[in-house]
C-alpha cells in the first residue's frame, strides 16, 4: 500500500499543512482532515515511515528533514505546473 505517489504527496502536503497550523499532527487529525478511516492514515503513516518521510509514534506523526524536503519538491512542481497552464493560456 502506498506506493503511489500521488498519494505520499496527498499525505505528506496534508501532515505538513496541519504541521504549521497546529505545531502537532496526530494520526486522527490527518483522518479528519482527509476524511479517511483511522486504520488507513495508520497504515499509511507505517509506511511513510519506512521511507524515512515522517517519525510515527503513538499517533503522533512528524515530519523528518526528507519529508519537509519532499513536501518543498512537490510545492515547486505545482508552482511549475500553474505556471506552465498560465503560459500556455495566455499562447492561445
Amino acid at each position: 500500500m502506498l506506493e503511489n505517489t500521488e498519494s505520499q504527496e496527498m499525505y505528506l502536503t496534508t501532515i505538513y499543512a496541519l504541521q504549521k497550523k497546529n505545531g502537532m499532527v496526530r494520526s486522527v487529525d490527518v483522518a479528519d482532515e482527509r476524511g479517511y478511516s483511522k486504520v488507513s492514515v495508520h497504515n499509511a503513516m507505517k509506511r511513510l515511515e519506512e521511507f524515512g518521510y515522517v517519525t510515527f509514534h503513538q499517533g503522533k506523526i512528524t515530519l523528518t528533514k526528507c519529508g519537509i524536503e519532499k513536501v518543498k519538491n512537490i510545492e515547486q512542481k505545482t508552482s511549475d505546473d500553474c505556471e506552465c497552464a498560465e503560459t500556455y493560456r495566455r499562447e492561445q
